[in-house]
């Protein structure tokens, strides 16, 4: 078994929060409508066609009551919109509307932005292991647990 390195979650976290951290000043100072973890949910719907609010919480492995109440407030602030399914009007699908798109793309290059920041002066291939480790990580994570 390999060796377990209690850091890694530690460094883990601590990155989490501070790119978040930084995240959420620059989505404030960008004035726009949102918080970090919505933009996450506007990435996860850019990205994914018609999801209902359970996909969503799924994909993200998020609490659906959480993401119920996200899902709220972007579809007051206009961003996002549920549209019934013709075939069974109890399911309801997500879509971005023409200013949740706009909203998403000023965030998306914010969060490009930070990112270019925080990888800033590490080589192309040390961000290429990273890449391969992290979705290692990531497909073992979701492995059933045994």
């Amino acid at each position: 078994m390999a060796h377990t390195h209690p850091a890694v979650a530690s460094l883990f976290g601590k990155t989490l929060a501070a790119l978040s951290k930084r995240a959420k000043a620059r989505l404030s100072t960008a004035e726009l409508p949102i918080t970090f973890d919505q933009y996450v949910l506007l990435a996860a719907l850019s990205d994914t066609e018609a999801p209902t609010q359970s996909d969503l919480a799924d994909l993200l492995g998020r609490d659906k009551s959480a993401v119920l109440r996200q899902i709220d407030h972007l579809e007051e602030e206009g961003l996002v919109t549920r549209v019934a399914d013709p075939d069974d009007r109890r399911k309801k699908t997500l879509v971005l509307t023409r200013s949740g798109s706009q909203v998403h793309a000023k965030a998306r290059a914010l969060v490009e932005s930070i990112m270019g920041e925080a990888l800033h002066g590490i080589s192309s291939q040390d961000i290429q292991t990273l890449t391969r480790v992290l979705t290692r990580i990531q497909e073992a994570l979701q492995q059933p647990v045994k």
